[in-house]
């Protein structure tokens, strides 16, 4: 049977970009904010320029270990009334890292932005380190280890990430 041809694409869709607005703090920290969407979220994001590729050998996943001790209070929030806090905003406070970033952030409904921005600073410039939750934090990542361990496709990105960095 002969095949059909598909159907002519449709007129390209007309799209504005919003012009982000950037500056600097006294401080040096760069700030740029863009208006997208029409819910009134705020979405507030400090990236730092620092994650597991900058562990040495001996040092895996300290990064993330940190991360998830930062997430754990400040020297004037537990926890829990990071959490509570962001909830009565309407969003959640999150840190993340990657390869070769660490992003401490949330979302609030847009009316608490400032208040969110506070949230995420204090978290970054005051963080407890708790060692009450060390060894809580380290049996999670090792039972998050023996669990990609056990999934073919964990082990297959291994393997090609050995083949591909070697010991890197």
């Amino acid at each position: 049977t002969a095949q059909e041809a598909p159907p002519e694409p449709g007129p390209a869709k007309d799209i504005t970009v919003p012009t982000p607005r950037t500056f600097t703090l006294d401080n040096g920290l760069e700030v740029k904010l863009l208006q997208y969407g029409g819910v009134p979220k705020a979405a507030v994001q400090l990236v730092v320029r620092a994650g597991n590729v900058d562990e040495a050998s001996d040092e895996v996943w300290l990064a993330d270990l940190t991360g998830d001790l930062m997430a754990e209070g400040t020297t004037s929030r537990s926890a829990e009334q990071i959490a509570t806090e962001a909830a009565s905003m309407g969003g959640s406070l999150n840190v993340s890292v990657s390869p070769d970033e660490t992003t401490i952030g949330g979302d609030a409904l847009a009316e608490f932005a400032p208040e969110m921005i506070a949230l995420v600073a204090d978290v970054v410039r005051n963080p407890a380190f708790p060692a009450s939750e060390l060894e809580r934090l380290k049996a999670d990542l090792v039972r998050t280890l023996a669990i990609a361990k056990s999934r073919p496709q964990s082990l297959a990105v291994e393997k090609f990430a050995a083949v591909l960095y070697g010991d890197h």
